[in-house]
């Protein structure tokens, strides 16, 4: 990422993970949950969601002026699901932008977060594993949703999100 791209919108940043996060093997939404294999240049891997939260991720651009950033193991393979799920690539960035060693991914995603930071953008921060948030002067508004790895994002996070969208457009 660089400081022209996060420059190029004010819009606030959704700052997503996958893994534990979309797949999850027992989400709590109301539709059946989905298995497929996914091969990527590191291996295949089994992944699980439900449909009834990727519809939501789809729709969210269309309802609130939000960036979809991924920020995720997956890095530039994240592509791979966006076409499984149908999601609109003109709405996501990476913040990783290059298969990592799984040691190095969350410095990488801490980084990353430092630099949304330094943006002083309004962000939510979606990770099973490293999303925090920060209670230090001069951040701007942010909200860190750290779901169960087994259930991901619930539809009460969906609702925070929602919220937090809510009160940040301009």
């Amino acid at each position: 990422m660089t400081d022209r791209e996060l420059a190029a919108s004010t819009a606030p940043l959704l700052i997503m993970d996958v893994d534990g996060v979309l797949n999850a093997p027992r989400p709590r939404w109301n539709s059946r949950v989905e298995r497929q294999h996914v091969r990527t240049s590191v291996g295949e891997f089994k992944i699980a969601w439900s449909p009834a939260l990727i519809d939501w991720l789809r729709e969210l651009p269309k309802a609130f002026d939000v960036d979809l950033w991924w920020l995720t193991s997956w890095g530039p393979e994240v592509d791979k699901l966006e076409t499984l799920w149908q999601l609109p690539r003109q709405h996501a960035s990476r913040g990783i932008g290059t298969v990592l060693p799984s040691a190095q991914v969350a410095q990488a995603k801490h980084g990353f977060v430092a630099e949304v930071i330094a943006s002083g953008r309004p962000w939510v921060w979606c990770d099973d594993e490293e999303a925090i948030a920060f209670d230090e002067p001069g951040i701007a508004p942010h909200v860190a949703i750290q779901p169960n790895p087994k259930l991901g994002l619930t539809p009460d996070d969906a609702n925070r999100i929602e919220a937090f969208l809510l009160g940040h457009q301009q």
